[in-house]
């Protein structure tokens, strides 16, 4: 998957699902699959595939392959994770509403006054969640999307996905 961001950069993420037999093979507890070497085996695997490039029409696009990106991909910047079946990693967006949430929170319970009456708790608790509710339902609608294109008929058996 690839993904551009509003720094005009392009980010990339490679997805190996593993079966109960082939995750014996990845064996998560191996000091080897944390590092830089199981970055750039995994990135050996599918540095063939082709990626969609710019271009104003189809005679000034280039056909670029993953591993044009890993190639121009800072080393540092690359790393591999381990993650449970169904878990979506799209760029901490649940971490990120929680910590904004427990801002937006704190943020409203300090503006209480010395001796909150409860229409104005319940006002400050409508506030909050009418401020924060749309940000929620996107990263769920997002998630959603996300888990549609990842899951394609994999066996729900799979216990563990590898990324890049």
């Amino acid at each position: 998957m690839t993904l551009t961001t509003k720094e005009n950069t392009v980010c990339f993420v490679i997805i190996q699902f593993l079966t109960t037999e082939t995750s014996k093979d990845n064996d998560v507890f191996r000091s080897s699959e944390w590092g830089p070497e199981a970055v750039q085996a995994m990135c050996d695997e599918v540095r063939h595939f082709p990626i969609i490039s710019g271009g104003n029409d189809d005679r000034s696009r280039k056909k670029l392959t993953l591993g044009d990106l890993f190639d121009l991909a800072p080393n540092e910047y690359m790393s591999k994770v381990m993650l449970e079946e169904k878990l979506n990693p799209s760029g901490g967006a649940g971490a990120t509403n929680a910590i904004h949430d427990a801002i937006v929170l704190a943020n409203y319970i300090h503006a209480f006054p010395d001796h909150p009456i409860t229409d104005e708790i319940e006002a400050t608790f409508k506030a909050y969640q009418d401020e924060r509710i749309e940000w929620v339902q996107s990263t769920f609608e997002t998630s959603q999307t996300f888990r549609s294109m990842v899951d394609k008929g994999h066996n729900n058996n799979n216990n563990v996905n590898q990324q890049v």
